[in-house]
């Protein structure tokens, strides 16, 4: 077992990942358990109040190598955690089981860390009606990933990946006060892209619609290097497409983003993109 101190709390690495139940009193009544690819998942949260989940999560006595996994959740807080992964960070996933839409999720306050995958995946693996009312506030990214791929590849990294899958409509999404530490290494920023998520017995799925989100107060800072972040947006059809994007005061390196800057490409069934300062 290994120690580290960041911002005067005491990280604990096993194999280099952290992770597993939350330990928070405040969770107390919500299920949290060890899924076998290794995530801690939080399943299908809902209720008239909220569920928090603050704090660490605690190490457990095997390595885990997945982020904190929402199924089919709804009002939902994650404040004040951090937690380093060899997987996606925050992963949203809605499961057949459960009728649950995902929708009335906060992530707020708290410090990331991925050596592998993305920081935000919302949308693989899902084939609920809904995804919509998710909110990213406060957060500070300090490591993402260096296996950098093209955006056309099925498993690219990404800060922030929105993909709705299976007829799914996606809304609704903010970003706000995002601070991405570069290491010079390249990541794509946002992916915001419906795709057709072949997975288990989905073998011919339909993607989905992605529509009204924003992205606001996003700043990368630390070592320019070969940091492009693209930001990157794709349809699939006129029906399934993307629509209604909104950025405001997007920075890299102290520079602002506008929809003219060279990170940022649109293709066909895009419509609805503003940029401002």
């Amino acid at each position: 077992m290994m120690t580290t101190t960041f911002n005067n709390r005491t990280i604990v690495q096993v194999a280099f990942t952290l992770f597993a139940s939350l330990c928070s009193p405040a969770m107390a009544g919500v299920t949290t358990y060890p899924a076998p690819g290794g995530e801690a998942v939080v399943g299908g949260l809902y209720g008239d109040g909220q569920r928090r989940a603050s704090g660490h999560l605690r190490c457990a006595e095997r390595v885990f190598r997945g982020g904190l996994l929402l199924c089919n959740t709804q009002n939902a807080v994650v404040r004040n955690c951090f937690f380093r992964t060899q997987d996606d960070y925050i992963a949203i996933k809605g499961l057949a089981e459960m009728t649950r839409p995902c929708e009335n999720i906060v992530v707020e306050d708290c410090e990331f860390w991925t050596d592998v995958a993305n920081i935000f995946r919302i949308g693989y693996e899902c084939e609920t009606a809904g995804m919509r009312n998710i909110t990213a506030r406060n957060i500070d990214v300090l490591h993402y990933s260096k296996d950098y791929r093209d955006p056309t590849h099925y498993w690219a990294n990404a800060i922030i990946w929105l993909q709705p899958n299976q007829n799914l409509l996606m809304e609704n999404c903010h970003f706000e006060k995002l601070r991405v530490r570069s290491s010079g290494e390249d990541i794509i920023m946002l992916m915001a892209k419906p795709m057709r998520c072949s997975y288990g017995p989905f073998k011919d799925p339909e993607p989905g619609t992605l529509r009204n989100c924003s992205f606001q107060d996003i700043a990368v800072h630390g070592e320019e290097g070969s940091f492009r972040g693209l930001i990157y947006m794709l349809g699939d059809s006129e029906q399934h497409n993307v629509s209604g994007m909104s950025f405001e005061r997007v920075t890299y390196f102290g520079q602002p983003v506008l929809q003219e800057s060279p990170c940022v490409e649109m293709g066909p069934f895009v419509s609805d993109v503003r940029f401002g300062q």
